[in-house]
């Protein structure tokens, strides 16, 4: 139970620190800003950047475009979804799908221990009247399925990547339907995730390895098929203030602001960043190739669009779906609004399923079988 009193307390102190968060760190944008305005030669910056190495920085973004800042390849009006129309319009002839997940990981709070995918859905078919499509799917798997499949025998015990991999397959899988409904016509898919895998910097290399392999066969499979594959997502990386500050700045600056604060400042709506290619030690490992920009879709709002870079012929298009569904959206992709609500599992969702579980395996002659820890049940019930 919290404290009121002492965190009141404790918040009071860092105040400071907060007000300057908040604000966005107004002096130093306006000095990366500024020294960014020196961007003239995307070759030239990629020339300095290729061999940096990734030890100094977590991730550098190297430019694949001259321009700083790139308008919308369409005229661009009114974001709030009520005055949207435009949106609509630049979408029309096109199929975009948005695609998440929530799980019911495997616990040692539980038993019989269980993987639930539950992967969501929203498709829309924007040709004449636009046709709507949405669902979800679930995808059940026993521990001892994940173990049979990925585990030498005797062990009794999943490793850490299994899970990520298996959600990338039921992803897959989903798609692979959705697609054979769609009559030969070649989607935009929009993930609510990231492909140049940042998150896996602290994990072990083996877990590495494996997610980011499952991942590149996921996205190479979908680059062959016609299919253009988009991560949108908000993202807390500064990997395009450590390319100017390595670039323009005499790397003397020990600049400590997101990339989305600085194109806060700089794009105005709709209107994006150059794009560039990720370098980061997670995708270098496996040679796989991710470009990405930033895009404003709200006053505050700022999303990092990623893609396959064999898709880079495709970027004025990518940049004109993300920018019209953010708009239907209020700010956000609409589609991958809708996804999450069809893919998320809810407190009551999860219990029923536990409930499920037991009822069926009652009928086996197992009473009583699926056991929770105290404290697992204390989080899905609540104390009173």
């Amino acid at each position: 139970m919290l404290n009121s009193k002492l965190t009141q307390s404790a918040i009071r102190e860092k105040v400071d620190l907060l007000i300057r968060d908040a604000k966005g760190y107004p002096d130093i944008v306006d000095v990366v800003a500024e020294v960014y305005g020196r961007f003239r030669s995307a070759s030239e910056v990629r020339g300095i950047l290729e061999d940096v190495s990734l030890s100094e920085y977590r991730e550098v973004a190297l430019p694949l475009e001259d321009s700083q800042c790139v308008e919308p390849p369409m005229d661009v009006g009114d974001f709030e979804p009520s005055g949207s129309g435009w949106a609509r319009r630049a979408l029309e002839g096109n199929v975009v799908i948005g695609l998440d997940t929530s799980e019911i990981l495997p616990s040692i709070h539980r038993s019989p221990a269980f993987l639930l995918v539950n992967t969501g859905y929203s498709m829309i078919t924007y040709c004449g009247e636009s046709k709507y499509l949405e669902g979800c799917r679930p995808y059940f798997y026993p521990y001892g399925e994940i173990l049979e499949k990925f585990c030498e025998v005797g062990s009794f015990s999943a490793p850490s990547w299994a899970a990520e991999v298996i959600r990338m397959e039921c992803e897959s899988d989903t798609l692979t339907e959705l697609c054979s409904k769609m009559g030969g016509v070649s989607p935009f898919v929009l993930f609510d995730e990231s492909f140049s895998a940042l998150y896996l910097t602290a994990r072990s290399s083996t877990h590495r390895q494996k997610v980011v392999e499952r991942l590149k066969k996921m996205l190479l499979d979908l680059v062959r098929s016609g299919v253009t594959s988009v991560g949108a997502f908000y993202t807390s990386s500064s990997a395009f203030v450590a390319m100017i500050r390595k670039c323009f700045a005499g790397d003397q600056q020990n600049w400590r602001i997101r990339d989305s604060a600085l194109f806060k400042r700089i794009l105005r709506l709709g209107w994006r960043s150059p794009a560039f290619r990720v370098r980061n030690e997670v995708i270098e490992e496996s040679n796989l190739r991710i470009a990405a920009f930033y895009v404003k879709t709200g006053v505050d709002s700022v999303i990092r669009v990623e893609f396959p870079e064999e898709m880079f012929q495709r970027v004025a298009d990518i940049h004109r779906v993300v920018v019209a569904q953010s708009a239907l959206g209020g700010g956000y992709p609409y589609v991958m609004q809708r996804a999450h609500e069809q893919a998320y599992i809810k407190p009551g969702e999860r219990r029923w399923v536990l409930d499920y579980l037991n009822r069926l395996l009652a009928e086996s002659g197992l009473r009583d079988a699926v056991k929770v820890t105290r404290k697992e049940m204390r989080k899905i019930v609540g104390v009173v």
